[in-house]
C-alpha cells in the first residue's frame, strides 16, 4: 500500500506538542533534520546568541557528555537521540558560523532555550530614549531568547537559500524527504500563566494553536 507523500506525527510536548514531518516512503533514509522549538532541543544556539541570558555553559550541564556544548541537559537532548535513530550525525547549531555549505545537507538546529510560539515569551520591554527625540521616550521589545517565528524566519531567508544553491531544482524533492521537528509551547505558559498573570486558559490555548499554525504554514510556503 502506497503511503502519502507526507505524513505527520504529533507529540504532547509538555504542555504542547512536537510536531515531525515523515519521510515519504517506508525504508528511505532521511537526509536531514530541520529542529525547532526549546530548551528540550537546542544544541547551544543561545550559547552563541551574545544576547541570551538563558545559557547552560556551566555544569552540570554536559557532565555525562563529551563537553558542555549549550545543551540544557547533562548529555544529548531529545534532538540528538532522533538524529541517532534516523543514522544522522549531531545536527549543527544555526548560529554555529561553520553551519555552512555541505554541513547543512544533514540539517540545522535553530531551537533557543526559553523561547515560545509567542514572540513575548521570555522577552522584556524596556522603555528607552527615541535617538531623533530624546526627550520621547519609545517602548523597546529586548529579547532575551530566539521565538519560534525567528527561528522559521533563519530557515526561509538564510538556510533555504543556501540549499537552493547546493541542490538547485531538486530542492523541493530533497526537503519532502527531511524531517521537520517542533518542540514548543511550554514556556508560553510558564511566563504567560504560571507567573501570577491573569490567564484564561481555554482562550489562551486557542491563541497558541493559531500562533503555531500560522508559523508552521509560513514554514510551509517556503
Amino acid at each position: 500500500m502506497k503511503r502519502p507523500a507526507f505524513a505527520v506525527l504529533a507529540f504532547l510536548s509538555v504542555p504542547l506538542f512536537c510536531r515531525c514531518l515523515l519521510a515519504p516512503s517506508e525504508g528511505s533514509r532521511v537526509p536531514g533534520l530541520f529542529i525547532f522549538g526549546d530548551s528540550l532541543v537546542d544544541c547551544g544556539n543561545n550559547n552563541i546568541y551574545l544576547n541570551s541570558t538563558a545559557r547552560s555553559d556551566y555544569t552540570p550541564y554536559g557532565i555525562d557528555f563529551y563537553a558542555i556544548t549549550g545543551r540544557f541537559s547533562n548529555a544529548r537532548t531529545l534532538a540528538d537521540v532522533i538524529a541517532e535513530l534516523l543514522g544522522l550525525p549531531f545536527i549543527s547549531c544555526f548560529n554555529n558560523p561553520n553551519t555552512t555549505g555541505t554541513n547543512i545537507l544533514h540539517g540545522v538546529n535553530y531551537a533557543s532555550a526559553g523561547s515560545g510560539i509567542l514572540d513575548t515569551t521570555n522577552s522584556s520591554v524596556s522603555s528607552l530614549p527615541s535617538q531623533a527625540f530624546p526627550s520621547l521616550h519609545i517602548m523597546t521589545l529586548l529579547t532575551i531568547v530566539i521565538p519560534l517565528t525567528c527561528q522559521i524566519r533563519s530557515f526561509a531567508e538564510k538556510t533555504l537559500p543556501d540549499l537552493q544553491a547546493l541542490i538547485g531544482e531538486n530542492t523541493p524533492s530533497f526537503l519532502a524527504d527531511n524531517i521537520f521537528l517542533f518542540n514548543t509551547g511550554g514556556n508560553d505558559f510558564i511566563d504567560h500563566c504560571f507567573d501570577g498573570t491573569p490567564c484564561v486558559l481555554p482562550e489562551f490555548v486557542e491563541v497558541l494553536i493559531d500562533k503555531y499554525t500560522e508559523a508552521v504554514e509560513l514554514r510551509g510556503r517556503h
